[in-house]
């Protein structure tokens, strides 16, 4: 029994509204004391469902032997777009827990460990790099979405399958 369309549809959803809200950055929309927690659950939810998506992928793998070739790119996008909306989350966890307890846990013994890697991740979580990695990961799950489509319909399904589908096959 294939189960992997009961777990794709909610990330996809979930990280698409995410991508969405990083990509229109409104002035307005930011100073929502509501909208960064509402962008962290997303991603956070979309993430975690991203990793039950890939892990029930080889469920429905058997039923469509004759798709192989597709079935791999599919799958590489997913694993593509997945870790980028990781790095995006952990530039998220390391943002909330430097800003909570950044200044306690600098003067801990780890302290300089610590230091450098909220540096890091303070850089990725600059506003062009996550739009950047946004856009990437919105862009991946497409690529993701629209092969699967081509590997269940075929890769006439639509137009946006069909040149998807064209660029890799």
């Amino acid at each position: 029994m294939n189960i992997h369309p009961v777990f794709v549809h909610f990330p996809i959803a979930f990280l698409t509204i995410y991508a969405i809200a990083e990509l229109f950055r409104f002035k307005k929309l930011k100073e929502l004391s509501w909208f960064f927690p509402a962008k962290f659950v997303l991603l956070l939810v979309g993430t975690i469902g991203a990793f039950f998506a890939l892990g029930t992928g080889e469920f429905g793998e058997a039923e469509f032997s004759s798709a192989r070739a597709i079935i791999h790119v599919h799958e590489d996008a997913a694993t593509v777009a997945t870790t980028i909306f990781c790095i995006l989350l952990a530039s998220y966890l390391i943002a909330g827990i430097d800003s909570k307890w950044g200044t306690r846990i600098a003067t801990a013994p780890y302290g300089k460990v610590w230091s450098a890697v909220s540096g890091i991740f303070r850089t990725v979580f600059s506003a062009p790099v996550v739009v950047a990695l946004a856009l990437a990961g919105l862009v991946a799950i497409t690529v993701t979405g629209a092969l699967g489509g081509a590997i269940v319909y075929g890769p006439d399904a639509d137009p946006v399958v069909s040149f998807v589908y064209s660029l890799f096959f």
